[in-house]
């Protein structure tokens, strides 16, 4: 898929006694291409999902104006690349679910065509996840664990539930430092 914007607007146009003392004008041209394929197939008594996602997204802004304060000329690319696996196993009402995706995302910032790599991370995780799956009817609950590896581990814990025309969800994260 694709979606694109090009926006121009005069954001401001200050006047005393009929004089224009400030303007500005705010140029902004924005684009995202994303794709995801899955494809799965029945193995046992279960189902292995595997696919991938791919998302890249940039956003020039370019903001012009007299005197009030400094022009700026923006340039954000990102370009974001995943792969994933996992498998589904029913039990009667329950299901669980193991999974493992790989996350790559690269930024790249640019302030008036310079490169600023203090603003450009580059990011690679392995997210492997599980999750405990109740269905009666309309009402689901889930509990959903993601681990996420880094130099700094994070672990994150999701349960929710579900009921026609309500969804709660309580998250709990904990953070501890690997060494």
């Amino acid at each position: 898929s694709a979606n694109w914007r090009n926006d121009t607007t005069a954001n401001m146009d200050v006047m005393y006694g009929g004089v224009t003392d400030a303007s500005s004008v705010n140029d902004v041209e924005n684009k995202l291409y994303a794709v995801k394929l899955v494809l799965s197939r029945q193995i046992g008594k279960g189902q292995l999902a595997v696919g991938t996602e791919e998302t890249f997204t940039d956003r020039r802004d370019c903001f012009t104006q007299s005197g009030f304060s400094a022009d700026a000329d923006d340039h954000l690319r990102q370009s974001y690349y995943s792969a994933f696996a996992d498998y589904s196993l029913p039990l009667g009402k329950f299901s669980l679910t193991a999974g493992l995706r790989y996350e790559h995302q690269r930024t790249q910032y640019f302030e008036s065509g310079v490169f600023n790599g203090g603003q450009s991370p580059t990011y690679n995780d392995l997210l492997p996840s599980a999750s405990v799956d109740y269905q009666h009817g309309d009402f689901s609950l889930s509990l959903i664990q993601m681990i996420q590896f880094m130099a700094n581990a994070a672990c994150h814990q999701t349960f929710a539930f579900y009921f026609p025309l309500i969804h709660v969800q309580i998250i709990k994260f904990c953070f501890y430092m690997v060494r």
